[in-house]
């Protein structure tokens, strides 16, 4: 990891229920709780349509997107993890069976933890470092987790 951070978030639409596509929010922007997008694109059909209308909104009065934030690590695959995705722990030196876990901020610790309640599992994850794969995330694949008893 480099000295900077970087900071990347994506949008989770819960009434389309799914992911802003690519390119659907240009200048995403946040101030403390303020959110607002430069630019935003509106799906009408199959087609991305440009909504000027739109251009400066707050976040709260749109109120349909989750943000979620770039933990600044990647899988075991190069993949980015992000606030709510899904992870599985394959191998971990000290966790015993492979699991599931949901990654979350933990603001006590200042740190991204794993969190698995049926394993009662609540690490950081600096554990599982080099042994993570993103499963999924937390509005798509939560039945990753419920196959384990959670």
């Amino acid at each position: 990891m480099s000295d900077t951070r970087e900071l990347k978030f994506r949008a989770w639409d819960s009434i389309l229920k799914e992911y802003g596509p690519n390119g659907a929010f240009i200048g995403f922007y946040i101030f403390g709780e303020v959110t607002c997008f430069e630019l935003v694109y509106q799906r009408i059909g199959e087609t991305m349509e440009k909504r000027e209308h739109l251009q400066g909104v707050v976040l709260s009065g749109l109120n349909d997107f989750i943000i979620e934030q770039y933990t600044g690590f990647e899988d075991q695959y190069g993949h980015p993890i992000y606030e709510g995705d899904i992870v599985e722990c394959s191998d971990a030196p000290g966790y015993g069976e492979d699991f599931y876990g949901v990654v979350e901020w933990n603001a006590t610790a200042g740190a991204w933890y794993v969190v698995n309640d049926a394993h009662n599992i609540y690490d950081s994850i600096y554990d599982f470092t080099g042994y993570m794969c993103v499963g999924g995330d937390i509005h798509q694949y939560a039945w990753l987790l419920d196959e384990e008893g959670e």
